[in-house]
């Protein structure tokens, strides 16, 4: 959970967010933002890399709403959210037998690292 937590952390800090390399949060801040503003956020919208929409669910643009409300990057709020669901699978993982298949799985899935590098997987790459 702490390895999930800080490779997530260092991410944020390291890797300014960019539409060039993922624009999902980018979208979601956009579209708050014309919600905020009483305009519709499904609406086309013009952003750095060119015209798109907001292709994703209310749920998941309104998750991000505490984060971008409080003038915060969207990962900090992924951050919060992570470490409070991780630790809810760390105290059910401890409840469970220590031969179970579940815990190996919850194991597996708390130490994954596509969880803290998916949305940077898209690193620029220049070659001279």
């Amino acid at each position: 959970m702490l390895f999930n937590g800080l490779m997530l952390f260092a991410s944020i800090i390291h890797f300014p967010l960019t539409g060039f390399r993922s624009d999902m949060l980018l979208v979601n801040q956009q579209a708050l933002q014309l919600w905020w503003n009483h305009q519709e956020p499904y609406q086309p919208m013009q952003l750095a890399w060119g015209l798109t929409g907001m292709p994703y669910f209310p749920g998941i643009l309104f998750s991000h709403f505490p984060a971008w409300f409080l003038g915060l990057d969207l990962r900090w709020g992924q951050l919060a959210y992570r470490v409070l669901w991780m630790g809810l699978l760390w105290r059910t993982a401890r409840k469970l037998p220590q031969e179970s298949l579940v815990r190996d799985g919850i194991h597996y899935y708390l130490l994954n690292p596509y969880l803290n590098f998916r949305h940077d997987l898209y690193f620029e790459m220049s070659v001279s």
